[in-house]
């Protein structure tokens, strides 16, 4: 059965120009190509440097560690390794941190700038403020 149409349904709205929005799409692509191009560049990369470097020493570590240990000990041997590793780096955390804010508190200025001086000193510091360098 047929429907029927009224003369009002026929007429149609005016349609924007689907070259407007193609534009707009290209231009949001590009920026998000831009933005993903210099995060790839300044931060995936370091990064994947730094964890490949970080992997191959781990593994000259838990193997050295574990060289001469009787079969019977490798498991114990393998967890006080990691346990190890799990340790310095909660030492290193607080030693960073303690750099960071004892840094910031000293400096005198804003808020946001004491607290990038004291990241700015703790990551540039070679040595803890509490120790002196070896002579």
């Amino acid at each position: 059965m047929p429907r029927s149409v009224s003369p009002r349904s026929q007429t149609s709205l005016p349609q924007p120009h689907s070259r407007r929005w193609w534009a707009l799409g290209v231009l949001g692509l590009a920026q998000s190509m831009i933005l993903l191009d210099s995060a790839i560049v300044n931060v995936a990369l370091p990064s994947l440097q730094s964890e490949l470097h970080n992997g191959a020493s781990f593994l000259a570590i838990m193997t050295g560690a574990t060289a001469d240990v009787p079969a019977q000990d490798a498991g114990i041997a393998s967890a006080s390794v990691n346990s190890a590793q799990q340790m310095g780096g909660s030492i290193g955390s607080a030693v960073f941190n303690t750099v960071a804010a004892s840094a910031a508190t000293a400096f005198h200025g804003s808020a946001r700038t004491a607290t990038l001086h004291g990241f700015t000193t703790a990551v540039r510091s070679p040595w803890p403020l509490c120790c002196s360098p070896p002579s």
